[in-house]
C-alpha cells in the first residue's frame, strides 16, 4: 500500500503527476485555507477535481500576468498544472507549477494597428512552428497526447 493512500491529502502533490505530464484544469475558485499550523494560505480549486492546490506566491504571480490581479475573475479560466524541480530552502525538490495556455490569457487591448496585427500573426506562426518541431522531436504519440487530461487527482 502506498503512503499517499494511507494519508490522503486534499491538495495535489507532485507525486500525482506522471513524469512530463500536465493536467489541464478549469478554476472553480480561490479560498483561504487554515493549514493547521497557525498558517493560512490561499488554495485554488478546480472543476471536476477532488483536490485543490496551495497557491504559492510564485504561481499566483504567474497566473496574475495572464488572468489579472482579481482572483474572483479567474473562475472558469483554464490553466495547466505540472510537476517540476524547484529550489526550496537551498535544495532541489519536486513542486507543483502552474501555467496559462495562450487561449486562456486575458484578452488584448481592443484597438490594434495593422503593424501590430501583422507582428502578432508572424509571432503566432513562428510559435506554432516551434511547437510543432518540439513535438516532432519529442516523438509524442497521439495516445500520450490523449492522456493529457487523464491525470487523476
Amino acid at each position: 500500500m502506498l503512503i499517499n493512500d494511507l494519508y490522503p491529502s486534499k491538495y495535489v502533490k507532485s507525486d500525482d503527476f506522471p513524469a512530463g505530464k500536465r493536467a489541464s484544469v478549469v478554476i472553480r475558485g480561490i479560498t483561504l485555507e487554515d493549514l493547521g499550523n497557525g498558517e493560512t494560505k490561499p488554495a485554488i480549486w478546480f472543476l471536476n477535481k477532488q483536490k485543490g492546490a496551495i497557491l504559492n506566491k510564485t504561481n499566483a504571480l504567474i497566473l496574475e500576468v495572464s488572468l489579472g490581479s482579481d482572483t474572483d475573475q479567474w473562475t472558469g479560466k483554464t490553466i495547466e498544472l505540472f510537476a517540476e524541480q524547484k529550489s526550496f530552502q537551498g535544495r532541489l525538490v519536486q513542486g507543483i507549477s502552474m501555467a496559462v495556455p495562450a487561449q486562456a490569457a486575458a484578452p488584448p487591448p481592443k484597438k490594434k494597428t495593422k503593424a501590430v496585427i501583422a507582428a502578432e500573426a508572424a509571432q503566432a506562426s513562428a510559435l506554432e512552428a516551434a511547437e510543432n518541431e518540439a513535438q516532432a522531436l519529442q516523438g509524442e504519440s497521439a495516445q500520450e497526447a490523449a492522456e493529457f487530461d487523464d491525470i487523476p487527482f
